[in-house]
């Protein structure tokens, strides 16, 4: 756990190559961690930041089996915060709430295996409430 706790950990940026559809991916945290690239063929040639004072509410994924087209984390207005838009406008429009304080930590899925994102899931998660540590918790 560092100086600012638990909760100081989340998605701060994504790295990207987008074309029709989302070709390649990566998430960087704020401490500089960073998920597997997702797609095989692509640089990462574009990066979006996420503001530490945006608060994700909301999570839109447009695609259909085989691929994402897009990505987009929402406002509590379910305005875009962050966004990435490829050209295909094929697939079906989900849109996925995280519950009260939930933050993406993490993403998980096919890697390395297509030329393009493939079985995307994020990572969300919620600190609890009364947070000790280990030396707290032994007293």
């Amino acid at each position: 756990m560092n100086e600012q706790g638990p909760t100081a950990v989340r998605v701060s940026k994504i790295q990207f190559w987008v074309g029709g559809s989302l070709c390649a991916l990566r998430l960087i945290m704020t401490d500089g961690s960073k998920s597997p690239k997702f797609g095989k063929f692509h640089p990462l040639d574009k990066e979006v930041t996420l503001a530490p004072s945006e608060k994700v509410r909301y999570v839109q994924l447009r695609g259909d089996q085989e691929y994402v087209e897009s990505l987009s984390f929402l406002d509590q207005e379910k305005k875009a915060v962050l966004q990435i838009e490829g050209s295909f406008n094929k697939g079906k429009t989900q849109i996925h709430e995280l519950q009260e304080d939930e933050e993406v930590i993490g993403c998980y899925g096919i890697f390395n295996y297509q030329p393009y994102v493939v079985g995307l899931g994020l990572i969300l998660w919620k600190p609890a409430v009364n947070y000790t540590t280990d030396e707290e918790h032994q007293r």
